[in-house]
Order: structure tokens, then sequence, then C-alpha cells
């Protein structure tokens, strides 16, 4: 059925930009253990008389946030959870309905005339919203840690 593949598509957009962002965010946590390490390395070096290893804190830094980048970019996002975010930024200000959670768990399932309307109305109101307005940007947690 054409507008299953096409709530299909918008949820699969919308948990590419939320992998995106779960990236980002690992890659600063990433980069707050290693640099944290780093100077851990650091303390430890200059306590027995020996010069800081830049170097070594440098690529330690830099591992971190590679290791950080792909364990968020792997993370499990299901599309439940992005029929969620949708269903959340369709409800602001007003009474839950989780149209897009149901209409997802139809997707699935032998049609009958309601479950295509219930697709389709949840499509339609899907379709008003870029993924960016879904799972906006927002500074990461581990911004804190890092600083």
């Amino acid at each position: 059925m054409a507008e299953s593949a096409l709530l299909l598509r918008r949820l699969r957009r919308v948990r590419r930009r939320a992998r995106v962002l779960a990236a980002a965010e690992g890659g600063v946590a990433g980069l707050a253990v290693g640099a944290g390490l780093a100077a851990c390395v650091g303390v430890m070096a200059r306590a027995r008389g020996h010069g800081v290893p830049w170097r070594i804190a440098f690529v330690g830094a830099a591992a971190g946030v590679v290791v950080g980048l792909i364990a968020g970019a792997t993370r499990h996002i299901s599309l439940a959870r992005c029929a969620r975010l949708v269903d959340a930024t369709l409800d602001r200000g007003g009474a839950a309905r989780d149209r897009v959670l149901s209409a997802l768990s139809f997707v699935e399932r032998p049609t009958t005339p309601f479950m295509r309307a219930a697709i389709a109305d949840a499509l339609s109101h899907a379709l008003a919203l870029a993924p960016a307005l879904v799972a906006p940007a927002r500074p990461p947690r581990a911004l804190a840690g890092l600083a």
C-alpha cells in the first residue's frame, strides 16, 4: 500500500535525524571521556617528573570522539520511538492522540478500511512536519562534562 510505504519512509527520515543527533551526542561524550583520561595521563606524567605527552593525550581524546560517534550512530532507534516523537510534536498543546503510533501498528497487518483511513490520517499529519522539527538539535547533555 502506498500510504504505508510513505509513512514508513517519513519515520525512517526521522530515525536518520535522531541517529545523527545521537552520534553527535556520543562524540561529545567520547571527547569528554578522552579529555578526562588525557588529563589523568598528564597529571601522572607530571607527578613522575616527566613531560606531558600531548601527542598521546590528543590521540586519546580523538579516539574517544571516534568511539563515541560510533556508539551513538549504532544506537538502536526503533520506528515506534520515531512515531512517538512525531506524535509528541503533533500533540503539542493539545490532547494526546497517538495517531502515528497507531498507524504504525497497522502497517504490517492485513488492512481494513478503518486501518487504511488511520494510516492516511497519520500520513497527512506527518507529512506536514519536517524531521528537524520532530527531532530538533539540542545541546548535548555531555557538554557540561566536557567543560
